[in-house]
């Protein structure tokens, strides 16, 4: 997908057919990153704060492709004999298809010496946003689509040089057991924070179930 001043990937490994039907979705989730960025001539971001905040983006995006979307809801969750009431992290409706998401936040930073956790980080945090949505889609009693995200969000310190790094991020992404991928890095300027991190881009992995 072509934006001005980013470099976008998506990436689907499975479920290429419920992907297909909720792909606008995350094309708007890519729009919508861009634009925030350049409303804020790239001195903020919506990925770098917490879990709620990409959720947010994610319904954003719902909404402005014309679906609708309802965020931290109280809801039953497990199974009959162990359940409970929770919250759901995100619920929407998009060209006929409910869908059901946990999502879990991760910061992964980028120093050479931590190349070789990158795929076991990454696993973990999606596998823990998965273990999530089957306690959700346990209590369900309609036909949804469920579906785990994990928001990774790579950042280094300013300066640092960081691209044998970003190619063992790329080969872990690619061997990751997971639905599909969607990656976003800003182009435009350097996004750095109050202690010289530097975060401009974020990878948004799924994982039906």
């Amino acid at each position: 997908m072509d934006l001005f001043g980013v470099e976008t990937r998506i990436v689907v490994n499975n479920d290429k057919k419920k992907f297909k039907k909720l792909k606008p979705v995350f094309e708007e989730w890519l729009k919508l990153n861009r634009d925030y960025i350049e409303l804020t001539e790239s001195n903020d971001n919506l990925y770098w704060y917490n879990e709620r905040s990409n959720i947010s983006a994610i319904a954003g995006a719902v909404w402005r492709r014309g679906g609708f979307a309802q965020e931290e809801f109280s809801s039953d969750k497990g199974s009959f004999s162990e359940r409970k009431r929770g919250r759901i992290d995100l619920y929407f409706h998009f060209q006929e298809q409910d869908v059901l998401c946990e999502a879990k936040h991760l910061f992964l930073y980028l120093p050479e010496n931590n190349r070789k956790c990158l795929k076991t980080k990454i696993e973990s945090n999606l596998n823990l946003a998965f273990d999530d949505l089957e306690t959700t889609t346990a209590a369900t009693d309609y036909e949804d689509i469920g579906l785990a995200l994990s928001f990774i969000v790579p950042y280094f310190v300013e300066g640092n040089e960081i691209d044998e790094t970003e190619s063992e991020l790329d080969e872990a992404l690619k061997s990751l057991d997971c639905s599909f991928y969607v990656s976003f890095k800003t182009t435009m300027k350097d996004i750095v924070n109050e202690n010289n991190g530097v975060y401009n881009s974020v990878i948004l992995v799924g994982k039906f179930a």
